[in-house]
């Protein structure tokens, strides 16, 4: 009795132990971290501030959706949008091809180099059409 009273225990306390919560979130989470350690040698260089919010990884579509802000100060902003005029955009980048934190992730801390290129290229992209939109 007393011990299957402890395999009970054991057990439950294990399906409620947040490193048993959700492989996934953690998978999507590593990723973002990723990003956002990539952004400061790339994107982040650049007139545009990044906030990387969600990675949500989509086997279905065999891809992976990266949502952020990308904020810039803007002398054209009404002065109630925030202290010091910025104007922030909420945007994604839908990078095809990855689905899988294996295929994202080219080792435990880095990005896979093409899904790297192919998420440059899009927030490239996003510069170049946010920069003609504001003039």
């Amino acid at each position: 009795m007393k011990l299957q009273f402890a395999l009970i225990l054991s057990l439950t306390m294990v399906s409620f132990s947040p490193s048993f919560a959700s492989p996934l979130l953690a998978d999507e989470e590593g990723i973002l971290k990723s990003i956002d350690d990539t952004c400061g040698d790339s994107w982040c260089e650049g007139d545009y501030g990044y906030a990387f919010k969600q990675v949500i990884l989509q086997p279905e579509q065999n891809s992976t959706e990266v949502q952020f802000v990308m904020s810039i100060e803007d002398s054209q902003a009404p002065a109630s949008d925030s202290v010091g005029m910025v104007r922030d955009f909420d945007v994604s980048c839908t990078v095809q091809g990855f689905s899988d934190p294996s295929e994202v992730m080219h080792t435990r801390y880095t990005l896979d180099p093409d899904f790297y290129t192919q998420l440059d290229s899009c927030i490239r992209n996003l510069e170049q059409k946010l920069a003609v939109e504001r003039r």
